[in-house]
């Protein structure tokens, strides 16, 4: 248990990065239950991801580098650039959710019909308890989803951007990879020529 706290608070420090699997290591919340793990069966997506996964991605990192003989850097950028393509439609859905959600939480806040302001004192009049008690925990549970929305919107426009720069990387890396095999072909046809 004490390894997985360690874990858990190496990755909220920061020192191992939570997107990638092998340093994550399934530990994404705290333990439920202090309960000590043994005799428990590996799940069969951590035992896919570490044993299989990293094993198949070396060994396409391989087929491209030596048979379809692209840079290891091309290669590299492309993945990064792909990966952040799929994290970038998962940030989008749950945007797109968290939105729903607000929306939902301010339809019932016009349905619930806001108390009124007396003029002269400014304080708001409800019609009963429970019209207090559901205007309340409706604003509440609004603001935490609001919140929740921001965070989604811009960790989404983070995502926006680290893709658009990856995409960049790995096109000026084609490039460059381009012009040089375009040297090296018309220098081996001069070679002929002579």
């Amino acid at each position: 248990m004490d390894r997985l706290n360690d874990q858990l608070d190496r990755l909220a420090s920061g020192e191992l990065d939570g997107s990638k699997a092998d340093q994550r290591r399934g530990v994404t919340h705290k333990a439920l239950i202090r309960m000590p793990p043994k005799d428990v069966l590996c799940p069969p997506l951590h035992a896919n991801e570490l044993f299989v996964n990293t094993p198949i991605k070396a060994f396409m990192l391989w087929v491209n580098h030596r048979i379809k003989r692209l840079p290891e850097e091309l290669i590299i950028a492309r993945v990064e650039h792909i990966d952040l393509c799929l994290e970038q439609e998962a940030t989008a859905e749950e945007l797109a959710e968290a939105l729903v959600t607000v929306r939902f939480y301010e339809d019932e806040a016009k349905a619930i019909r806001p108390p009124i302001k007396r003029r002269n004192a400014g304080e708001l009049v409800y019609r009963d308890e429970k019209h207090k008690s559901d205007w309340l925990e409706n604003a509440d549970v609004l603001e935490v989803v609001k919140d929740v929305a921001n965070a989604v919107k811009k960790e989404h426009a983070d995502l926006n951007r680290k893709t658009r720069s990856a995409e960049q990387k790995a096109t000026s890396i084609e490039k460059l990879t381009e012009k040089s095999m375009e040297h090296c072909r018309n220098t081996s046809v001069n070679a002929l020529n002579k």
